[in-house]
């Protein structure tokens, strides 16, 4: 039996080189579906970190062993570190396809980029800050509005700096959009980095992103920075950003890994995060060394992945929730709200579970009637082609 074979199915691959064809090579569209299911899994990880916020004290009052109990808690809050996934993952395809565009043209349409963004992102976003932000609240008492001083940063994609600068308020379900925020202004610059300083140079600005980071998150922390700075303020947060441009980069340079290898590269990338939640103690200091930590799991879990024909990663419906995964996020916290008054009393964990069913419900109806019409007309300003509508 070969050792192929011993694999388990689920997760049985063929691995497909990163550099062959049919992921970056003369084809006109360029879409992986593995990474969306990677997609919905990041998504995933950020949902059972805010639905089971009280895991500890529920593993406790079951009576679960010290050890066990532990392991299980920062499991679940190792789920913050999904956001530093859909970074990463936002730059290596975002940077993908600007190299593609930069080859097949021979410059970049940095106009039609943008253009394409704000149909993407957009109307999803303006539409849920509306109703979240400002309409529900008006109705039901336990859907939080955003802070007065988070408004301006909501409507501009300025809220991870309103954040930074204050704090996370009462909870609004618009409090996830920080992280959407974020990647607006990388959509806003790095199209443009990448005209201005051209291919050759984008290496040594990935590295240079990296290592400002990590001295400048030091440097804040000896300024007396907050928690809530470091977390959300965009220089502190470079690392996923160049290190998924970095890959994107160095594409047909990466080997093509066996599936022995590819496996212990995603298990290790998903244990380096419960083991970093393990020493977590709230301390700046280790928040400052875990972030480079987290960013590296990203890095193995995507490389295990991408270019693979893993079983579990190209199972339809998987592909089709990491399709959505943007409407997941930005339901989620919502859903979360209202779980309380929709879950079957008694059933375990029946939050978590009324609070998915309604974020998935919510985020198909988004992506049918909502995004398809903007994203069929994003695709009239594409060169190359992505995901299929």
């Amino acid at each position: 039996m070969s050792q192929d074979s011993k694999l388990p199915a689920l997760i049985a691959a063929k691995p497909t080189a990163i550099g062959r064809a049919s992921s970056f090579g003369e084809s006109k569209r360029f879409y992986l579906p593995e990474l969306d299911t990677l997609r919905f899994f990041a998504f995933l990880a950020v949902f059972l970190r805010h639905s089971l916020a009280d895991a500890n004290e529920v593993t406790k009052s079951w009576g679960i062993p010290h050890l066990i109990s532990s392991l299980i808690t920062a499991t679940v809050e190792a789920g913050m570190f999904g956001v530093d996934l859909f970074f990463l993952l936002s730059s290596f395809l975002i940077t993908s396809l600007l190299l593609r565009e930069q080859e097949r043209c021979g410059r970049i349409d940095v106009k039609g980029f943008w253009i394409r963004r704000a149909l993407r992102i957009w109307p999803l976003y303006f539409v849920f800050v509306a109703v979240a932000g400002f309409l529900l609240p008006l109705f039901f008492h336990f859907v939080a509005p955003p802070e007065p001083g988070h408004v301006v940063g909501l409507l501009t994609f300025t809220q991870n700096w309103a954040i930074a600068f204050s704090d996370a308020g009462r909870g609004s379900p618009t409090l996830v959009l920080w992280s959407v925020s974020m990647e607006e202004q990388f959509y806003l610059i790095w199209p443009v980095v990448l005209l201005l300083a051209g291919v050759r140079r984008l290496r040594a600005i990935a590295i240079g992103m990296i290592v400002f980071a990590f001295f400048a998150r030091i440097v804040a922390i000896y300024a007396g920075a907050s928690a809530f700075m470091l977390w959300c303020a965009t220089p502190f947060r470079l690392e996923p950003i160049a290190v998924g441009a970095l890959i994107a980069l160095n594409r047909d340079r990466i080997p093509n890994f066996g599936n022995q290898t590819r496996l212990g590269m995603l298990c290790l990338g998903a244990a380096i995060p419960v083991i970093c939640m393990l020493k977590w103690s709230g301390s700046l200091w280790i928040n400052a060394a875990i972030m480079p930590l987290a960013t590296i799991a990203c890095a193995l879990v995507l490389l295990s992945v991408i270019g693979a024909d893993f079983r579990l990663f190209t199972f339809k419906p998987l592909i089709y929730l990491g399709t959505i995964s943007y409407g997941l996020y930005v339901f989620h916290q919502l859903a979360i709200s209202f779980s309380p008054r929709l879950a079957i009393p008694g059933l375990p964990f029946g939050r978590t579970i009324s609070a998915f069913l309604l974020t998935v419900a919510l985020a198909a109806l988004s992506y049918r009637f909502l995004e398809t019409p903007f994203l069929r007309m994003k695709d009239r300003f594409a060169h190359i082609q992505s995901r299929p509508v």
